[in-house]
């Protein structure tokens, strides 16, 4: 660790003891607390009375480091007003992404309309039992929808609901792209209230540091104490700004989980099944655009084989009749369920057999 420090040791000292936070990186002043001696070492230390020259080269930075008044208590507010600026900052934009994730589900019509969706195909399989007739649910069935199997195992009850809104009310399906901040809501809204909880501990431990009797009895010696105070009004105010910006979040989120009838919900359950439902719902749509698409090519290919058959065909009964197949009248669609053509039965019902011994082969060009 002493190898990455640039500056004596007296120079050091100094710094830790004028607070001097642009004269020493964060990162080792957090090392360090962690290498501090214990009380044992520390006797040890102080009762040696020999040459400081003597002692190897970590005794004699540890032998400065203790002569500070309150080391470890001084290095605690060092860290933490170096890196205020930095933690009110992620902790402001958390409390702003969580009320953007909020406010992302209160306005979004889309989502509500959808949901609406659900209950009236729940209360439809249900019919007149127990569980019809329901005026709503809990957001956990909205994750359910992808257990919930089609009577053919092929498919997903919410499959189906991406499939019957994409043809019934399409400008719904696009609801999840107005949910773009509910997932980070989600993520941060975990630990919001704690985090800033701690971060409050810490500016009141600045604040029990700056009026302990020592801070007020050296205060024209030590320039500590003054500086805490300082720092601590300055970080107070910040503070004030940042709790209310939190209980304005945390107000609105309350509102929306009692409309919702999710009161008992933590913020990030709630965003995070939202969040979760909608990115199945958005996966459900590009599963069902596949599956037509993959239908849409293999009807194509079937139309492509069957005019292969067909000219073949005709090919084949112009030159029974000895004329050149140029010379063959085009082929009418009505045709193709003629008896007489190919081998002696229609190419549909050919190619309906072969289908049959062959669904594979069927599908594209011998």
């Amino acid at each position: 660790l002493l190898s990455h420090l640039k500056m004596p040791h007296e120079t050091f000292r100094e710094a830790i003891m004028q607070l001097d936070t642009k004269a020493i990186n964060p990162n080792f002043v957090v090392q360090l607390m962690k290498l501090l001696p214990n009380d044992q070492e520390v006797g040890a230390l102080q009762s040696y009375t020999g040459p400081k020259e003597e002692l190897g080269m970590a005794e004699q930075f540890l032998f400065e480091l203790l002569s500070i008044p309150r080391l470890k208590q001084r290095l605690q507010c060092f860290v933490f007003i170096m890196e205020f600026n930095a933690k009110l900052r992620d902790l402001s934009e958390n409390v702003e992404v969580f009320s953007y994730a909020v406010n992302d589900i209160y306005r979004c019509s889309k989502l509500v309309r959808v949901l609406e969706i659900v209950l009236a195909i729940g209360n439809y399989l249900n019919g007149t039992g127990p569980r019809g007739g329901a005026y709503g649910f809990k957001l956990e069935v909205l994750n359910k929808l992808a257990d919930t199997k089609t009577a053919d195992n092929k498919s997903t009850l919410l499959h189906y609901l991406v499939n019957f809104i994409s043809q019934e009310y399409p400008e719904l399906i696009t609801f999840p792209e107005e949910l773009t901040n509910v997932e980070i809501g989600a993520k941060v809204g975990e630990k919001l209230v704690e985090e800033i909880s701690k971060f409050k501990k810490e500016i009141k431990f600045i604040y029990e540091e700056m009026n302990r009797p020592y801070y007020k009895s050296n205060a024209k010696t030590d320039p500590c104490g003054p500086k805490l105070e300082q720092f601590y009004h300055t970080a107070y105010n910040d503070m004030e700004v940042l709790e209310n910006n939190k209980k304005d979040a945390l107000a609105m989120y309350k509102q929306l989980s009692r409309e919702w009838g999710e009161e008992d919900l933590k913020p990030d359950e709630f965003l995070t099944q939202i969040h979760q439902f909608a990115q199945a719902f958005k996966e459900a749509n590009n599963e069902n655009q596949r599956k037509k698409e993959e239908e849409e090519r293999i009807r194509l290919r079937r139309e492509a084989f069957i005019k292969q058959m067909a000219e073949r065909d005709r090919m084949v009964e112009a030159r029974k009749q000895g004329r050149k197949p140029n010379q063959a009248q085009t082929l009418q669609p009505n045709d193709l369920r003629r008896p007489g053509l190919g081998r002696g039965r229609g190419l549909q019902d050919m190619i309906a057999t072969a289908a049959a011994d062959h669904p594979h082969r069927a599908m594209s060009p011998p």
